[in-house]
């Protein structure tokens, strides 16, 4: 990778994938996949041409409305959850404003996870879209595998079992409004541990950091579209291949910092 710059330029040319074309298997939709792995390592994924998609987007929709609600709750409420005191795994709980850093154990357990009321109150919807997200996730890797000529045995998908538990996570996201003169980049350069990430978000502020290129690129939120993203575990399965790209979130130039919602849901192996 070459060196960091604080360039502000916007991706161009991001790849496009449809996701109806994955259900449907379609060859050359999954030759383009294929290519935006390689070379870039994000794609925006569509989700308004399935035929679920309707009930999708009002999932989609739901989620946001779900954490405007969560982050709205009390600060001394929400410490009653902090990540770093209710469990040695800190996949779980809420991490407060100023603090990014920690020491993550990837493992399962068979204790229940210490959560507001909240999250049982919306959990049939939060099931929902993550069963969603897995199929999502399932045809990108039969595209992948189909594109890449993988043999039974090796395929990707076979890597991933949804019948088989693991710590696949969905992280709800606010950014504080910041300050002028405290302006920067507010989340440190880092790939994904996982082998797919799916965030979806309304406000601009994803950069990437290209292979082989020393710029910094905004990536655009769409609507009715997700920003997908190569991890570490998928790379690594396919020898490098696949590139899990650097990226960061950082304020964009001339816009004033309001707060900002996302969400992600990481696949991990």
């Amino acid at each position: 990778m070459t060196s960091q710059s604080n360039s502000q330029d916007s991706a161009q040319g991001l790849p496009n994938t449809d996701l109806q074309g994955l259900f449907d298997r379609d060859p050359a939709e999954a030759t383009k996949l294929l290519d935006a792995s390689k070379q870039y390592g994000f794609f925006y994924l569509d989700f308004r041409t399935i035929s679920k998609s309707k009930t999708v987007l009002s999932l989609i929709n739901q989620i946001y409305r779900f954490e405007e609600e969560l982050f709205s709750l009390p600060q001394d409420y929400l410490m009653k959850y902090d990540v770093d005191e209710i469990g040695y795994m800190k996949l779980n709980g809420y991490k407060p404003k100023g603090r990014n850093f920690g020491h993550g154990v990837l493992g399962l357990s068979d204790e229940p996870y210490y959560r507001p009321p909240i999250f049982d109150e919306n959990m049939p919807m939060l099931k929902a879209y993550m069963l969603a997200m897995q199929e999502a996730t399932a045809s990108i890797h039969d595209a992948l595998s189909r594109a890449l000529g993988l043999q039974v045995g090796r395929r990707l998908e076979e890597f991933h079992r949804p019948d088989r538990a693991s710590p696949c996570i969905l992280r709800l996201l606010k950014y504080h409004p910041q300050p002028a003169e405290e302006r920067g980049a507010s989340g440190t350069p880092h790939t994904d541990l996982g082998s797919l990430t799916i965030l979806f978000t309304k406000q601009p502020g994803l950069q990437v950091l290209r292979k082989g290129c020393d710029k910094w690129e905004y990536v655009e939120p769409r609507a009715g579209h997700a920003i997908m993203n190569i991890g570490d575990g998928m790379s690594l399965l396919t020898n490098g291949l696949l590139h899990s790209s650097l990226h960061r979130v950082a304020p964009p130039p001339g816009q004033a910092v309001t707060t900002r919602y996302s969400f992600a849901s990481t696949q991990i192996l």
